[in-house]
């Protein structure tokens, strides 16, 4: 289940999303690239999937990394 999706650079996208692997729900977090052949977006093997039990930990280092970057400041 896709759940976000934005563009990397013009012939990449990075998407988060929610799948079933082997009876576990992970979260993937991948870059898709469009390869020019008619068929769109592809997944490539570059990026992260994470047991859906650790989506606490990854908000506490998304969490961490806008305090230190001051990102949500606005």
């Amino acid at each position: 289940m896709k759940i976000y999706e934005f563009d990397r650079n013009s012939n990449e996208r990075v998407r988060i999303s929610i799948e079933d692997f082997k009876g576990k729900k992970l979260i993937h977090i991948r870059i898709y690239e469009d390869f020019h052949d008619g068929q769109g977006y592809k997944p490539t093997k570059r990026g992260v999937a994470l047991d859906i039990g650790l989506a606490e930990e990854l908000r506490t280092g998304i969490h961490l990394l806008f305090s230190k970057l001051k990102l949500g400041d606005k």
